[in-house]
């Protein structure tokens, strides 16, 4: 977790709707970062951002920050932090997964380990332009080039996708009924313990057919890593956007939901 904890840590969680252009330069001590999958109302009503989120959890974890000498992360520098634009992508925030029963193969440390984990496949909707227009938004996404699967490009492969971070709030949601009804997200907290999958720059292969009209695609990706590497611990509990419209929302806890660890310690909001 410690590269996770770095990474989050160099990304200054602002309350600003505005992003870095493409690439997303480091640079600590401006707060140019930002990572955020949704901007969505939780169920109280109340204005729930990612970014909020972690700004508070992460606090404690503060004196575990690097930078080299000129105030850059080098966590984020090795990732390849970039707003990936004009492409379809995958927004796998709000969905479930299920276990392969195989392993992935995975790149952690800016691309400098590959590590195995458990693998899952994941149905997540391709958010495209008409999407991105109806939340008043540019077709774009967050990804970390060197992570995940990728290979340093936001170009995918013919039939393909990448599962990016975006701040489409509204958008085909699984756990709707019927399935993948377009519809606003809502954040839940699963315990302690939830088996969640990371599905942040993972190639996703573009389903044949829609469902209710809308375009998905299949994600595999690795169960227990965090956003930046590392297992997630026993003791974290997990961000997800799963289960929004199930009754109660909480069954998306025990159905591989894609969700961001709370790191150990940290407060919550």
């Amino acid at each position: 977790m410690k590269l996770y904890k770095l990474m989050l840590l160099s990304i200054t969680l602002t309350t600003s709707t505005a992003f870095a252009a493409d690439p997303i330069v480091p640079n600590v001590s401006v707060g140019t970062y930002l990572l955020a999958q949704n901007n969505i109302r939780d169920a109280t009503g109340q204005q729930s951002s990612p970014r909020g989120d972690f700004r508070d959890r992460l606090q404690n974890a503060k004196s575990s920050k690097s930078t080299d000498s000129s105030g850059e992360s080098t966590a984020v520098a090795k990732t390849e932090l970039t707003t990936c634009s004009g492409q379809n992508y995958a927004l796998c925030a709000g969905s479930t997964c299920k276990a392969t029963g195989g392993m992935i193969t995975v790149k952690e440390d800016g691309g400098t380990k590959s590590v195995k984990y458990p693998e899952a496949q994941c149905t997540c909707p391709v958010i495209n332009a008409e999407i991105s227009t109806a939340n008043g938004l540019p077709l774009e996404g967050y990804a970390a080039l060197n992570e995940g699967n990728m290979n340093g490009s936001c170009i995918a492969p013919a039939g393909h996708v990448w599962s990016y971070f975006s701040q489409v709030t509204t958008y085909p949601q699984e756990s709707y009924t019927p399935k993948f009804t377009t519809a606003l997200g809502h954040r839940q907290e699963c315990p302690a313990g939830t088996k969640a999958v990371n599905c942040w720059n993972y190639l996703c292969t573009l389903d044949a057919k829609t469902t209710n009209g809308a375009q998905t695609a299949t994600c595999s990706c690795p169960i227990g890593e965090g956003y930046f590497g590392g297992p997630v611990a026993p003791t974290e509990s997990s961000i997800t956007y799963a289960g929004s419209y199930y009754q109660p929302p909480s069954l998306a806890c025990s159905m591989l939901p894609v969700s961001g660890p709370v790191p150990t310690g940290t407060g919550r909001n």
